[in-house]
């Protein structure tokens, strides 16, 4: 396999109405519409007319708006990717839908729960049709500073703790003061509050994917109680986690 993912929603439908609560999620979405102009998707670099002859690309933490004109025929896969591949650049992305990777994509989205390797090896070769069309451009740069590496690497391992700037200095071999000045240069954020972005990533995907209370997912992603954890919730994802778990389990 190219590539490692673990998928959420593979679903085809009639779409009927969409309304998204939380647009800007950390995984990749997949949409195909069998009806061309029936739907559109603007983000911040465009708007974007899905169709029957392409399929359209939501990049991790993008945010955006969708109109559905009328009802169509609607496919849609949502879904993580392993690195590399996650280290992408927010936005829209639109490729040719292939007669046979739309073909493929209908079978994975028929098959049941019971057939998961078979709707696994479907879904790999359709998002490796589809990812190969992309240019170099979609894809972030490496970190370089494999300082700054080790410490996200670790930031990943412990989502569940409430690790320091000064336990992460340590981790870089870098003096407190100076590991921060270097993570903002290279992240863009300080330290903590990547790490704060990284564990309410988290969050998100055990709710959308898993039944844990909310309790057990505010204590499995390092927060205190679930008072604090809905207050972060709701200023990162604009939705409380109650009410985004409710509109998941809608769909």
């Amino acid at each position: 396999m190219l590539f490692e993912f673990q998928y959420f929603v593979c679903k085809h439908h009639r779409l009927r109405s969409w309304g998204v609560l939380v647009p800007k999620r950390p995984f990749w979405r997949l949409w195909w519409n069998g009806r061309e102009a029936a739907a559109t998707v603007s983000a911040a670099d465009g708007d974007v007319v899905l169709g029957p002859d392409r399929f359209v690309l939501v990049a991790p933490h993008t945010d955006f708006n969708v109109s559905l004109l009328e009802l169509t025929e609607h496919m849609d896969v949502h879904f993580e990717l392993s690195e590399p591949l996650g280290a992408a650049v927010s936005g829209l992305y639109t490729v040719s839908a292939a007669p046979e990777l739309v073909e493929k994509l209908k079978e994975a989205c028929a098959l049941s729960k019971d057939d998961r390797r078979r709707q696994i090896l479907l879904l790999t070769q359709v998002i490796s049709g589809v990812f190969l069309q992309l240019s170099d451009d979609v894809w972030r740069e490496p970190i370089a500073d494999q300082r700054i590496v080790r410490v996200l690497r670790a930031m990943d391992a412990h989502l569940g703790e409430t690790l320091s700037n000064r336990q992460f200095a340590e981790m870089a071999h870098m003096a407190p003061t100076a590991f921060i000045r270097r993570f903002k240069q290279v992240l863009g954020r300080s330290p903590q509050a990547y790490y704060l972005h990284k564990r309410l990533d988290q969050s998100c995907l055990l709710l959308e994917t898993g039944d844990k209370s909310i309790e057990r997912v505010a204590e499995e992603c390092g927060f205190g109680d679930r008072s604090y954890f809905s207050t972060a919730f709701r200023k990162h994802f604009r939705i409380s986690p109650a009410a985004f778990r409710r509109a998941s389990r809608s769909r």
